[in-house]
């Protein structure tokens, strides 16, 4: 049904203001579609499939659905995909035939599956361990792994395909046997569990702006994403809802396991479904569906952003970067509001505030940082603006049912907005980014009101009204068909336009060598998110807004978002200083790092604080650079292995019922444990450790004191207590030389820290490259691999092909729970002494030793021996 071609995609933008949606009245499930459809099997024909039509085509189980009195007549398209333990479900109307428009993510093809058997009722087929009986009257599907029944489709009865002049509506149950939790669904301000929705509305799945949003709240928020796991003991399964269409979900926990009923405002089904068995396996299914067509991001992404809604001059950023390079606090970049545009015109540039954007660019990659502009995908219509002239005359533009171009609120007074599902106007927005139109190299993209956000449109939640209409390769689509991924295609253009910017000048040769660009966008879907980071919209400098936090990037990290944050101390409010401390901690441990406020809110830099309170700032950053090696290679393994970021505990424990429900702690990979303090006046916090006792723990801000994985832990905290915590049996490389940039970093030494387990064992991986090109398609980097065992350390290469010359050695090792009376240093069988400068010590309490002062290669496999 949607099959997503990224050579079809540029973008577009022009910046909205961040606006504080109060929408008087949003939309409930009896105001749209939802309401009746909700009541199905009340009011819709039920539908059995015929046996005799049932046949294997390329590689699918195919039939026919008709209704009881055969007036009706439905295609279905079962198939294993990619992998035995993902099937996908087509079904549509014989009527109306997809149109051209796909956005399937991802890339995959389809497996052979074998009948098993048939009969006058029923038809089994399999693929490897998975086997799937699809039943005739009624229609239902029952999914098995590992002979387990993992899910069944339509249990219920209540499937609806129903296309007709009164609108296009799909709906579906999916049952979960045995499940005791689901997961999912963002982006909404609440748990990370999904709650039961009997009571109240289902769950919504449709883009708006809905600033000074509540917590605790399923409201729909800024995001969609239909991906859904259903979590026991043991098992995971889970189902990804491939339209970027209205979704509704209701969801209703019983003793025997959970239902779910997808409503979609669409004409016809495509859903994929994911059995696991682990959620760690569920979560790498669905973002194998998805595809991970981007490499690694650009290396300063990783470090902390400082924003404000707005910095209002050239002066004025430059002042920013300067006081925090005399408080010695790192940066990465300023970000800007729309302040920076002539009257809030995109792709310009005020001439008085905003003079010579050029050398204000170059003073800024001077000293390492970059600049980051807001833009949004309305376009002022003004009579000879540029970009208004060209788009208006060309057709450009979101229209009317009538044919004319779609007018709409925004900040700078009246927009129309591109399409950038049509071909042309991609390839128009992507030639704005050139030099020669808007100078700007060192320059990245902030993406905002690309939900759409419409403002004074109240009645339709300041969004596009739903029977607009996009052009798309000559046929035209209404806008409910399509608005949750308008937001994906303005970061695939955006992502495009930026790239092609970075090709000037580079030989096609050497393509390798163009700059990755960097996009951020408030709104999204499933369809583009290996392409910008995202963040939790405006949020209130409250405690309740950064314990919220976490199981919002979480729900957004399980259905494969991989760089997601929160604006550190709040957006809007005042935080008190210890809440503006607690959110510093906190926030450098979420992929996406950077703090944002309003305008009608006091200043709030680092800097601006007194200097006990700069303290606990600076070694926050400071403890979030010394990992960003950890974050880089995680990002190289997600993109390759499909696995998430940051995972809730049961991501890497799926078998400990207790960590069902924690959603204040995360790990970042499977060996950092991060439970910060969200809450004011603590002396004391708890903590889960989990793994048995089997699994050691230990405390980083505490020297390395162990704790087993046996459950709940107190410990005493103070204002500069982090809980941190390194998995015993792994090998984490930090750089710990203090820096105000990444790109100061970039040559300093690793040390590695070799956190031992029960058995005197560890592991690790690291990932190296130039941190800024796509010179690692052409296999220019490395990717290694470390085991200590019997007191040696071993590096090796994980692949072999790829190799990099510009990697910084290792210099130090700690290792924590460390052998007792080591007094000799072995390289590959020679001895290192004390005249080559190295040196071994022991912590006072014992609980680590340091080997400082050596010189390893990375590009060269080594075996560092400790006697």
């Amino acid at each position: 049904m949607f099959e997503f071609t990224i050579r079809k995609v540029t973008f577009t933008f022009c910046f909205l203001s961040l606006l504080l949606c109060n929408v008087r009245s949003w939309k409930t499930c009896n105001d749209t579609f939802c309401g009746t459809l909700r009541k199905s099997p009340e009011g819709y024909p039920r539908y059995t499939l015929n046996i005799s039509t049932v046949q294997i085509v390329k590689d699918s189980l195919t039939g026919k659905l008709t209704n009881h009195d055969g007036s009706h007549t439905l295609q279905l398209s079962y198939s294993y995909i990619g992998l035995p333990n993902i099937t996908r479900l087509e079904i549509s109307d014989e009527s109306k035939k997809p149109q051209g428009v796909s956005f399937l993510p991802g890339t995959t093809g389809k497996n052979q599956l074998r009948f098993l058997r048939q009969t006058a009722s029923s038809v089994t087929i399999e693929n490897g361990n998975a086997r799937s009986i699809i039943y005739s009257d009624p229609f239902k599907i029952e999914n098995y792994f590992n002979n387990k029944l993992v899910s069944v489709i339509n249990k219920n009865d209540r499937m609806v395909v129903q296309v007709n002049s009164s609108g296009d509506v799909v709906a579906l149950d999916v049952s979960f046997p045995g499940a005791v939790q689901v997961y999912g669904l963002p982006l909404r301000a609440d748990n990370l569990p999904l709650r039961t929705t009997s009571n109240s509305d289902p769950y919504r799945l449709f883009n708006v702006n809905r600033g000074q949003y509540k917590v605790k709240s399923i409201d729909s928020l800024h995001s969609s994403v239909a991906s859904l796991f259903a979590h026991s003991q043991n098992q995971t399964s889970g189902l990804f809802w491939n339209s970027p269409a209205q979704i509704w979900v209701d969801i209703a926990h019983g003793t025997n396991g959970i239902d779910t009923f997808f409503m979609a405002e669409t004409y016809s089904l495509q859903v994929t479904f994911f059995h696991g068995p682990t959620m760690e396996e569920a979560v790498k299914q669905n973002s194998f569906i998805k595809g991970n067509f981007n490499g690694p991001p650009v290396y300063f992404s990783l470090g902390y952003h400082q924003s404000r809604n707005s910095y209002a001059s050239e002066n004025e950023v430059l002042d920013v970067v300067n006081q925090f390079d005399a408080n010695n606090l790192p940066l990465e970049s300023v970000w800007l509001d729309t302040n920076y545009m002539d009257q809030g015109k995109c792709f310009t540039w005020n001439s008085i505030n905003f003079p010579n954007p050029t050398a204000l660019q170059d003073q800024l990659a001077k000293k390492n940082r970059t600049l980051i502009i807001t833009i949004g995908p309305d376009i002022k219509t003004e009579n000879g603006y540029f970009v208004h002239d060209q788009a208006s005359a060309k057709r450009f533009y979101v229209q009317n049912p009538n044919g004319s171009d779609y007018v709409g609120g925004c900040s700078a007074g009246n927009c129309s907005y591109l399409n950038h599902f049509d071909y042309n106007t991609s390839e128009y927005y992507v030639s704005l980014f050139s030099l020669a139109t808007f100078k700007a190299k060192n320059l990245h993209v902030l993406l905002e009101s690309t939900e759409p956000t419409v403002l004074g449109n109240e009645q339709q939640e300041n969004t596009f009204p739903p029977e607009l209409i996009h052009n798309i390769e000559g046929l035209p689509h209404a806008h409910r068909e399509l608005h949750n991924v308008y937001s994906d295609y303005d970061v695939l253009v955006t992502h495009n336009g930026l790239f092609a910017r970075n090709l000037n000048g580079i030989p096609p040769s050497e393509v390798f060598k163009a700059e990755r660009p960097f996009v951020t966008t408030r709104s999204h879907s499933a369809y583009a998110m290996n392409y910008a980071s995202t963040f939790t919209g405006n949020n209130n400098a409250s405690w309740d807004h950064l314990q919220i936090s976490f199981p919002m990037c979480l729900s957004e990290s399980l259905v494969g978002i991989r760089s997601c944050g929160a604006n550190v101390g709040g957006f809007s409010g005042i935080p008190s200083d210890e809440l503006y401390q607690r959110w510093y901690q906190a926030g450098a441990w979420l992929p996406f790092y950077r703090a944002h406020f309003a305008a009608d809110v006091p200043r709030r830099e680092p800097y601006m604080y007194v200097e006990s309170i700069k303290t606990r700032v600076r070694k926050a950053l400071q403890q979030r650079y010394a990992h960003l090696p950890v974050w880089y290679t995680l990002y190289w393994e997600s993109v390759y292995t499909f696995s998430a970021i940051i995972r809730p505990l049961f991501y890497n424990y799926p078998n400990d019922a207790a960590t069902f429900t924690i959603d204040q702690q995360i790990l970042v990979g499977a060996n950092i444990l991060v439970a910060p303090v969200m809450k004011p006046g603590v002396i004391m916090t708890s903590v889960y450790l989990p793994g048995g006792e089997s699994e050691i723990w230990y405390n980083i801000n505490d020297n390395y004191k162990a704790f087993r994985g046996t459950g709940l832990k107190v410990l005493n905290i103070n204002m500069d207590s982090v809980p941190v915590f390194y998995r015993g049996g792994s090998i984490i490389a930090r750089k710990d030389t203090p820096r105000l940039t990444t790109q100061a970093a970039v040559n300093d030494p690793y040390t590695l820290y070799i956190c031992l387990d029960i058995n005197n064992k560890a592991e690790g991986t690291l990932y190296v490259d130039d941190y800024k090109t796509h010179s690692y398609l052409n296999l220019e980097y490395l990717y290694i691999g470390f085991v200590f065992e019997d007191n040696s350390l071993t590096s090796f290469k994980l692949i072999e092909s790829a190799d990099y010359d510009g990697a910084a050695p290792i210099t130090d090792i700690v290792v924590v729970n460390p052998p007792a009376n080591i007094l000799k240093v072995y390289l590959n069988e020679e001895r290192l002494d004390s005249q080559s400068g190295i040196s071994v010590s022991y912590s006072e309490n014992g609980n680590f030793m340091k080997v400082r002062n050596l010189s390893l290669n990375l590009r060269e496999s080594f075996k560092l021996t400790l006697l």
